[in-house]
């Protein structure tokens, strides 16, 4: 992977209804559960994280991706909702068909202790409790192709009938956390 540096002022958050192109993503990560709302596939990608919902009938629902990136590519067959600027919490709440999608993003100052309570390893040790979470680590390089401070961890886990997804990100640049907090559950 080549270096690249990004800035946390970059970031935006979007949620596609309609299919999309993830082969276009440097994915680093990635993995999947079943959920009683259906497939979750999550990744980080070169330039943060994407994650999906099908349903049961293997259809996509919805594709959440937040990267330096921007999706002004996409035909205007798709219901794209935006959003940039994270200095204060944004609080997104969606409605996709019968699936309800609610998350909470926000910047905040470097904090090592919540990107070492973010960076532990899963605590899932059956095999049934590996069904209903997981977690993805990655650490990019610096400049000299080293790891450095710059790392996405996402954590996906089944509560009940709902999906609870949890990122940090960080960017050692800007002192600066970019994390998110979403359930997705049924109407």
């Amino acid at each position: 992977m080549i270096y690249q540096d990004q800035s946390c002022h970059d970031l935006e958050l979007n949620i596609i209804k309609g299919s999309i192109n993830t082969n276009e993503f440097e994915v680093l990560s990635t993995n999947s559960i079943i959920s009683p709302l259906g497939k979750i596939v999550a990744s980080i990608i070169g330039s943060s994280h994407y994650f999906q919902l099908y349903n049961n009938q293997n259809q996509l629902i919805f594709t959440e991706v937040l990267a330096c990136e921007h999706f002004e590519q996409l035909s205007t067959e798709h219901n794209i909702y935006h959003y940039k600027n994270f200095n204060t919490i944004k609080n997104i709440d969606l409605r996709f068909d019968n699936i309800q999608y609610q998350t909470k993003i926000w910047q905040q100052k470097w904090d090592q202790e919540i990107i070492n309570t973010y960076c532990q390893p899963s605590t899932a040790v059956t095999k049934e409790q590996k069904t209903k979470a997981f977690k993805l680590l990655f650490v990019f390089p610096n400049t000299n192709q080293e790891p450095s401070d710059s790392m996405t961890s996402l954590s996906a886990s089944i509560i009940s009938d709902s999906v609870h997804i949890k990122t940090l990100h960080s960017y050692p640049n800007d002192k600066k956390l970019v994390l998110t907090h979403t359930q997705v559950s049924p109407v």
